[in-house]
Parts: structure tokens; C-alpha cells; sequence
């Protein structure tokens, strides 16, 4: 997603759900707090986003929660990341196999670095 008015990515998105249009998730991609994200699923339960789901036809989000009183504790969902088929539309969201992600994952200090560089 590009920022018009700043004339750049932004990391943070917003996933708007277009049946309840006040309920939107703050979003990002998980490969830029965690290089190399290769979350782990029973491929029986990814069956709802249809047969291709090569990395070129899904995107993956993790969600986001920024605490009101101190942005520096910002964390992402790595747990349970949502996947989306490019080819229909579709989205899941999933609690992955692998033990090394958590819930609350830290994220302030990757994107600050990201920022700086």
C-alpha cells in the first residue's frame, strides 16, 4: 500500500472489511519485523483459499496492536498470521505449527531500523 501523501510504503496497513465498515485491523507484513517468516500449517486447514497458494499468488499479514499510552510496546500477531489468495479473495487467519513465534512480538525497534536505513 502506498502513502500518497507521504510519497512512500508504509508498513502499517489497514485491513477494511467491507461488510462491517467500522471494523478495520491494523496489519503489516511479518518479513519486515522477522526476516525469513516461514510460519507452519496442516495444509488441510489452508483448503478454504482454493489449490494455488505459491508465494507469488498469497499475501500474508500478521496483526498489529499499538497500546495507546506508549507506541515503543507496539507488538505483532506472529502466531497467527492471515493469509490471502490473490487469486480469489479469500483470507484465513491461521495459528501456526511453529513454537518460535509469539503473540506479542516486539516490533518498535525493527522499525525504527528500518526507518533510520
Amino acid at each position: 500500500i502506498y502513502d500518497a501523501d507521504q510519497g512512500k510504503t508504509v508498513n502499517i496497513k489497514w485491513l477494511q472489511s467491507l461488510e462491517e465498515p467500522g471494523f478495520a485491523l491494523p496489519v503489516m507484513d511479518p518479513d519486515i519485523v522477522v526476516e525469513g517468516y516461514a510460519p507452519e500449517f496442516d495444509k488441510d486447514y489452508l483448503s478454504p483459499l482454493g489449490g494455488n497458494l505459491e508465494p507469488d499468488n498469497i499475501l500474508m499479514f500478521v496483526t498489529v496492536t499499538v497500546p495507546k499510552d506508549d507506541a515503543t510496546k507496539a507488538t505483532a500477531n506472529l502466531k497467527a498470521p492471515i493469509i490471502l489468495s490473490l487469486e480469489n479473495n479469500k483470507a484465513i487467519q491461521l495459528i501456526c505449527d511453529n513454537e518460535q513465534y509469539s503473540i506479542k512480538y516486539g516490533i518498535y525497534d525493527a522499525l525504527k531500523s528500518r526507518k533510520n536505513a
